[in-house]
């Protein structure tokens, strides 16, 4: 994910895990960035495509909106769905609110 986007700041929350071996049954967590916030950088252009098309905004304007973008709150929560981990986010800053979902597809078999 790492050559996709980067995320700065510290986050607190709960987090529950149940596993076999490396079999993961059970994943689910809520988390909260402290007050400090953060920042979120996205590199993988494919990625502002994607939010582009679905979210029907220009190209141009998902850009400018992610570019330096501070986030005073985060709420983040983590559920693995089949075998996928996915991973939604809501991010509040001084360029506004963004709800960002990831989903990393065969995180079990990785």
């Amino acid at each position: 994910m790492e050559e996709k986007l980067q995320m700065t700041g510290k986050m607190g929350g709960r987090l529950t895990l149940n596993s076999q071996c490396l079999d993961i049954k059970i994943l689910d967590g809520s988390l909260v960035a402290d007050r400090a916030g953060g920042e979120l950088v996205i590199k993988d252009m494919r990625f502002l495509e994607n939010m582009s098309g679905q979210s029907h905004e220009p190209m141009d304007i998902m850009i400018e909106s992610f570019k330096d973008y501070h986030y005073d709150t985060a709420v983040a929560g983590l559920s693995l769905e089949d075998d996928n981990l996915v991973a939604d986010m809501a991010l509040e800053g001084e360029k506004g609110k963004r709800s960002i979902k990831i989903i990393l597809h065969e995180f079990q078999s990785k």
